[in-house]
């Protein structure tokens, strides 16, 4: 019952907090403090100069020193090679996650910074053998593929199952340079970003 109504909840959450889970746990964390009276706005330190600071109230929070404004719920993480946060853009919030092997990104309005457009929510990840997957739900997305995952040639998207089994092959759409992604509005879609052989 809980897992049919909320999974696309369930799947944001993982895809938000794994990949930190995965940068910090074997760090050590090296000091803690709270940035507001509350106690709602905290800062971690680890080690390798990694900080989180995170919002924890229901309205925004400015970051004085960087200008930053975190989200209801909120976080930003500074680390080497990375972009982790939850942010206001636009007067909405907006997350936004780039590791070397996963992109994230979450809006409730439509974000173009370039290289991505979506109105919605996506994820891209690597799957077995080290291909490249998406998953999302959104009215619309297109990425420049080569620009933010180092594909290129791409010959299909094939539309997988929760399982990983093929169900449908797409031909991809060029718009404005960047790839059309065949999410959907209305239910979570999957599937694998096929390379064109040599």
């Amino acid at each position: 019952f809980g897992w049919d109504r909320h999974r696309d909840r369930f799947l944001q959450t993982y895809y938000t907090v794994s990949p930190l889970h995965r940068m910090v746990m074997y760090k050590p964390m090296t000091d803690h403090t709270f940035l507001s009276e509350d106690k709602l706005v905290q800062r971690t330190w680890f080690d390798d100069n990694m900080t989180v600071t995170v919002n924890f109230n229901d309205t925004p929070w400015q970051d004085a020193d960087s200008g930053r404004t975190l989200a209801p719920a909120g976080f930003h993480v500074e680390a080497e090679e990375t972009i982790y946060e939850r942010t206001m853009v636009n007067d909405a919030p907006l997350t936004r996650i780039e590791t070397a092997d996963f992109r994230y990104i979450a809006t409730e309005h439509p974000f173009d910074d370039g290289p991505v457009y979506v109105d919605g929510w996506l994820a891209a990840f690597r799957a077995h053998g080290g291909q490249w997957r998406i998953r999302g739900r959104a009215n619309d997305a297109h990425i420049d593929l080569e620009a933010c995952l180092g594909i290129d040639g791409v010959e299909s998207f094939v539309l997988v199952d929760d399982l990983g089994e093929p169900v449908e092959t797409q031909t991809p759409e060029a718009r404005n340079g960047r790839m059309h992604l065949p999410l959907d509005a209305e239910i979570t879609r999957m599937f694998d970003i096929i390379v064109a052989s040599d």
